[in-house]
């Protein structure tokens, strides 16, 4: 479960989360299909009208709720358990300078996903 501005994020076992607003009792908007498994993680953007979600079929999703449409997909190799959004954008750019430089080739396309997360 998560909380964005005036929605409640939940999800149920088969991987469908939904939408929920707080102003009207708690009522459905949208339901947000794509996973296929019980999810881990959701969160939400502090800034921004997205929210992530990771489970167990190895994969972080990212939907904009704003526009009721799914961003982007990443397979991950690893389940994870949770995730986070970073706060400042600026301290993302210089992470990925640093990381890019020690770095090799096959690492340098994970890190561009990085980075267009930290651009939404």
């Amino acid at each position: 479960m998560s909380c964005c501005a005036n929605y409640v994020f939940v999800a149920n076992q088969v991987g469908t989360v939904s939408q929920l607003d707080c102003r009207k009792d708690f009522k459905l908007v949208r339901k947000y299909k794509g996973s296929s498994g019980t999810l881990r993680d959701i969160q939400c953007h502090p800034t921004k009208p997205l929210f992530g979600e990771c489970g167990l079929n190895r994969y972080f999703k990212l939907f904009n709720y704003a526009e009721n449409k799914e961003v982007c997909s990443v397979y991950l190799k690893q389940i994870q358990n949770c995730f986070a959004f970073l706060p400042e954008q600026s301290k993302v750019k210089k992470y990925l300078v640093k990381a890019r430089l020690k770095m090799n080739k096959r690492t340098t396309k994970k890190l561009s996903l990085l980075k267009l997360f930290s651009e939404y």
